[in-house]
């Protein structure tokens, strides 16, 4: 008996070499030699940052299924969306989620009363599969700080409540001026790639926010996150969470935007400034926001939904354009990226005095990043390693194959809509460096998880692990 269970052995050994000699002899995918190409420009470099201070917005993410949560509030499907400004009945809810569910896009509305967010809530917490988690952009990006930097300093100022404390890493400073009474909670409405909602179906995995916040959406602790990171003295500063502002009225917004221009134009210039924006929709607050203050930060993040929404509120490049093919979006997004620098960047046409001199784009399958490279370097890790953590933190893994990821980025795609200049996606070499007058453009494909297990934050994620490959020259 004991000759057969070695003779078994030995064949299972036998056909284990011979797979593992196929596997290595077979060529590898296109995602596999794009993977080893990122990780090995990002190589083991250590960031030069070692004390970070990050602001305002901070909560509690309360996670649920878009789809379950509709179903569960007892809504109809509609089978249209329709894009809104805020959430003000569980009707007005179930087509803007429809609307950016259809079209894939991460998006965030208020809802607009304490009766309907009491309604909603309610129903989260009859789903048997909702998930509290830390969020807030301010919180998120400072997490993904204090597990790229162990041995550094990391200083969250936002409206901290006692059950978000016990969320936040032991090592991450909070000062005492920025602790609430209580917390603020936001729904994430997640769906996953193919999941329908009536005759909708999502193009791929994403999320739909909304919250009725007070002390967030007022910027409660602007003031004192800019009297603490002053004391704090930190090498790098990353705000967040205007959107917010969103939902409130114009003297209010106008008045916390300006002071928010006086808190900003007393950080030391010799410290790097990063502005993390996020979904939109009043334009009038854009404006503000941009106007005021992009020429007093070093550096903005966003996607193609603001990307999109500051060139059509300013009446700036491509502000025209309804629809955009597949193939010119890499290059309708380019020239955004690139406009938003010449027209409000450092030496730009509308602020001379500008400290603004790079812009970091990210959406699902493409990251772009403009500088002036006389004030950044290293930029090639630097949207290396965001687009490495668009994939590792979406599908929790450092291991790239055609399993788990798949590459979106056309085979040759146009890097501008303005002048022919098609460049040949290589995965063996995947940055594509474009110069473009006094600025340069880095492209580079992202591996798009194929399951992802979670997606909000990601976005916040990409931003800080970006940043922290930039080395700043002033």
């Amino acid at each position: 008996m004991s000759g057969k269970f070695y003779i078994l052995g030995f064949i299972c050994l036998v056909v284990g070499i011979a797979v593992y000699q196929y596997r290595k002899q077979a060529p590898q995918s296109v995602e596999e030699r794009t993977a080893i190409a990122l990780r090995k420009i990002i190589g083991n470099r250590a960031s030069s940052y070692r004390k970070i201070a990050v602001g305002t917005n901070a909560n509690i993410d309360l996670i649920i299924s878009g789809v379950a949560l509709l179903r569960e509030l007892g809504v109809t499907e509609q089978g249209v969306g329709k894009e809104c400004s805020e959430v003000n009945s569980l009707a007005v809810l179930e087509e803007c989620f429809s609307y950016f569910m259809a079209k894939g896009a991460a998006a965030e509305r208020a809802i607009t009363t304490q009766e309907l967010n009491a309604e909603i809530v309610a129903a989260t917490s009859r789903l048997s599969d909702s998930q509290h988690f830390l969020g807030g952009n301010a919180a998120l990006v400072g997490l993904k700080f204090t597990k790229l930097l162990p041995e550094g300093q990391v200083m969250l100022c936002g409206p901290v409540g006692p059950k978000l404390k016990t969320l936040l890493p032991e090592g991450m400073l909070i000062p005492k001026s920025c602790e609430m009474s209580g917390d603020e909670n936001h729904l994430i409405l997640e769906y996953q790639r193919h999941e329908k909602w009536g005759n909708i179906e999502a193009p791929v995995a994403n999320r739909f926010i909304m919250s009725h916040d007070v002390a967030n959406s007022a910027l409660s602790t602007l003031e004192s996150f800019i009297e603490e990171t002053i004391a704090f003295k930190p090498d790098l500063i990353v705000v967040s969470g205007f959107h917010l502002l969103d939902s409130q009225d114009e003297q209010f917004w106008k008045k916390r935007i300006t002071d928010a221009a006086v808190g900003f134009s007393r950080l030391p210039h010799s410290v790097p400034v990063h502005l993390e924006l996020a979904s939109m929709s009043h334009c009038s607050v854009m404006m503000a926001i941009v106007e005021q203050l992009f020429r007093l930060v070093n550096s903005i993040g966003l996607n193609e939904q603001e990307l999109a929404f500051i060139s059509k509120c300013v009446g700036g490049i491509h502000s025209d354009m309804t629809t955009v093919k597949k193939e010119d979006e890499i290059g309708f997004y380019s020239d955004i990226a690139s406009w938003i620098l010449q027209e409000y960047g450092k030496h730009g046409r509308l602020s001379e005095k500008s400290r603004l001199t790079r812009v970091h784009f990210h959406c699902l399958y493409v990251h772009i990043l403009v500088v002036l490279p006389q004030h950044w370097s290293s930029n090639e890790a630097s949207v290396s390693k965001g687009s490495w953590t668009a994939f590792s933190q979406a599908c929790d893994t450092e291991i790239a194959s055609s399993d788990k990821a798949e590459i979106r980025i056309p085979s040759e795609f146009n890097v501008s809509l303005l002048s022919p200049n098609t460049v040949q996606f290589d995965s063996d070499n995947p940055i594509s460096v474009v110069p473009n007058d006094n600025i340069k453009l880095y492209i580079s494909p992202v591996l798009v998880c194929k399951r992802p297990l979670k997606t909000v934050g990601l976005g916040d994620a990409i931003s800080a692990s970006g940043l922290l490959y930039n080395v700043f020259n002033e």
